[in-house]
């Protein structure tokens, strides 16, 4: 374990000089590369969000909300299809009912943080506001990723969702 610690700090550090990034800023790192909800991670710290949210008073999804672990500052933006930006935030405990959403998205979701070890990640999603609109199940193209389905203790979707999508 400890040498594929060491291996990876040798990829971060890499992956900081070949992008023309100062040592300690390191953007997507650890995240998004073949993924469409957020998910950045380097030492100990951790960021996610889901891809999908269900603001339809069921008490399941209902806010979007963006999870972190072992960070000391977030920089949150949400932009409409248009490129409107409709959230700008620095809360640390951000989250987002979708009322003063236009459409259904996809909406873009950028996010830059500071880890506790000092290190900047940063990195963009998509994010879907979906409705059963009397339906039995909701139609999502792609790998739809919920908060439900987030444990703060992990990294990365841990849990089935209850939300129920068409197959």
């Amino acid at each position: 374990m400890k040498s594929v610690a060491i291996h990876f700090l040798m990829v971060l550090a890499i992956t900081a000089v070949s992008t023309g990034c100062k040592k300690d800023t390191l953007q997507n790192v650890g995240g998004n590369v073949g993924r469409s909800y957020l998910e950045l991670n380097v030492d100990s710290a951790c960021i996610q969000a889901p891809n999908v949210f269900t603001p339809n008073g069921d008490g399941i999804n209902d806010i979007f909300y963006i999870l972190s672990r072992n960070i000391v500052s977030i920089d949150v933006r949400i932009r409409n299809s248009s490129g409107q930006e409709l959230i700008n935030s620095n809360q640390l405990d951000f989250s987002w009912n979708g009322v003063d959403s236009i459409g259904t998205g996809p909406y873009v979701v950028k996010v830059q943080a500071l880890t506790t070890s000092g290190i900047t990640i940063g990195g963009q999603s998509t994010l879907t506001r979906m409705d059963y609109n009397g339906a039995t199940c909701l139609s999502y193209v792609g790998t739809p990723v919920c908060g439900d389905q987030f444990d703060p203790r992990i990294c990365g979707p841990s849990h089935p969702t209850n939300e129920v999508f068409c197959p």
